[in-house]
């Protein structure tokens, strides 16, 4: 299962301390949320940071739109050196346009699904979706993320549709090494962890803990 460490959390006093122990470790992302503060708030990194950080990490740079009209800014994060971006399906009418959009850039092609909204009929899309990112929280006003196992459920009936097989499913919300098997049970092929790789800011020790309850 491979791990995307989110940087939403992380104190960007230390980035470069940050990014330097990422690259030794064997993360596989960096995920970086991007909101608007209309559809999700708060705002916690800006596209600047994306940029900047690009030419110090050899890491698949994973970019979560969390926001209205996220059209507008896929070329230009694309042209930083971006590897993935994924919208969300919640803001797009016409998620097709915009998959193809992204894809066209020369980026993996992502769709993120809120907790309470039921996975469609995506197989139309499959021709421009590389992977779908399935939200296992929603915004918490205190400090912990609370994590909703019921969301899993999506990933373990979808993942098995023929038409869908080839689609990488990712889980990105409260994730920790107290429910981080029950990730892997579902059948997940990814996730996106914050709080719980940045605890004392040992990225690596935390790293091998949750491998090695995956493997276990």
């Amino acid at each position: 299962m491979r791990f995307s460490i989110s940087l939403a959390t992380a104190p960007l006093y230390y980035i470069q301390t940050i990014i330097d122990e990422i690259e030794r470790s064997s993360i596989e992302m960096i995920h970086f949320d991007v909101e608007s503060g209309h559809f999700f708030s708060p705002i916690t990194l800006g596209t600047k940071l994306i940029k900047d950080l690009r030419p110090f990490s050899s890491k698949i740079f994973d970019v979560h739109l969390m926001m209205t009209n996220s059209e507008k800014i896929i070329a230009d994060i694309a042209s930083w050196g971006v590897d993935r971006i994924c919208i969300h399906l919640e803001n797009c009418v016409f998620p097709k346009r915009i998959l193809r959009m992204i894809k066209e850039s020369g980026c993996e092609a992502g769709l993120a699904i809120n907790p309470i909204t039921p996975i469609p009929d995506l197989t139309y899309l499959v021709p421009f979706l590389d992977y779908v990112l399935i939200s296992s929280s929603e915004p918490e006003t205190k400090e912990e993320a609370n994590f909703l196992p019921q969301v899993l459920e999506k990933i373990s009936k979808s993942r098995n549709i023929p038409d869908l097989m080839n689609i990488e499913w990712i889980v990105d919300g409260g994730i920790n090494s107290g429910n981080v098997q029950e990730v892997r049970d579902c059948g997940a092929d990814g996730c996106v962890i914050g709080r719980a790789l940045l605890n004392d800011m040992h990225i690596i020790k935390n790293e091998r803990v949750l491998r090695r309850l995956i493997d276990s």
